[in-house]
Order: structure tokens, then C-alpha cells, then sequence
């Protein structure tokens, strides 16, 4: 989740959607457990690749409305691709792991983690109307560099270089 903040940012008053509460549920939803390799790429390469068409619409979304200068679409667009986001990394985080593949996707849940954090303190601190929320944008940037390669190499493609 590749965010940049345009010089307008600070004028984002809230990015919370309505959808959070929606969220919230989604990700209290159980998940399927993979107990093989194959499966596990399988099913994860499949809930990636569901994600990828929205993610990819709210940013072309994001970016015309940053061109044209408008605050409040930007902002609720980026509410909803965070929101997006932490479903689909909280679907990988909760599907078990094969232990065959533990070492190699045990960091890459290590990551997810500290991005999702970031990303719900962004929203609780533009619920607040408070400009917070750009520092924790960020903050995920740096995080963000290794995830394509590392999903790549798990054999997660639609979760990394396919669906940036």
C-alpha cells in the first residue's frame, strides 16, 4: 500500500468512512486454514488478487482528485483503500501458515503488522481531525520497500510485485 501525501493533505479534515464500521466486521470474519504450501499460496494469491481491482481504482481515484485539488475525495478515498488494506493484510495475517513456510512469511506477517498499526492510528488520528495522521502515512513508506520481493519470493505474487 503505496501512499504519497499531496501538499493539500493538511487540509483533510476526516478520512473515515462510513465503511469502518463495515471493517471492523470483515475482519472478525474466520479464515480458512491452508495445509499445504500450495493451498496456502492458493488461497492467499486468491483474496489478493479480489483486492487488487479496488485498490487499484481508489488510487487512480486518488491521484485525480489530487490533480484537481480535491481535499475531500482524496482523503475519503485514502479512508477507504486503509480500510481495504487492513482487511486484506488481517485475511493473511489470520490464515495459518504451513510450517514449511514459516521462516519465509513469518517476516512478512512481521511487517504487515507494523504497517497495519500505522495505518489505524492514521485513521483514529484523522477521526480526530488532527494532522497526526500524516506522520503515520509516513511512517509506512519505508515499511513498504521489501514487501513486493518478499511476497514474490513466498510464491505470493498477486500479493506483491502483481498487485503494485
Amino acid at each position: 500500500m503505496r501512499v504519497c501525501v499531496p501538499r493539500f493533505a493538511g487540509k483533510v479534515a476526516r478520512l473515515v468512512p462510513a465503511s469502518t464500521a463495515s471493517a471492523v466486521l470483515l475482519l472478525s470474519a474466520p479464515i480458512a486454514s491452508a495445509t499445504t504450501p500450495a493451498a496456502y499460496r492458493a488461497y492467499l494469491n486468491g483474496v489478493c488478487r479480489s483486492y487488487t481491482s479496488k485498490l487499484d481504482s481508489l488510487s487512480t481515484a486518488m491521484k485525480r482528485a489530487q490533480q484537481e485539488h480535491d481535499a475531500y475525495n482524496w482523503g475519503r478515498d485514502l479512508g477507504v483503500l486503509l480500510n481495504l488494506g487492513l482487511a486484506q493484510d488481517a485475511t493473511i495475517r489470520r490464515t495459518a501458515v504451513p510450517a514449511t513456510l514459516g521462516p519465509t512469511i513469518e517476516p512478512i506477517l512481521s511487517i504487515l503488522s507494523k504497517i497495519d498499526a500505522h495505518a489505524q492510528l492514521a485513521l483514529a488520528e484523522a477521526a480526530k481531525g488532527s494532522t497526526g495522521w500524516i506522520a503515520e502515512m509516513q511512517a509506512i513508506g519505508p515499511l513498504t520497500g521489501p514487501l513486493d520481493r518478499m511476497f514474490d519470493g513466498a510464491g505470493l505474487r498477486d500479493c506483491g510485485s502483481n498487485q503494485n
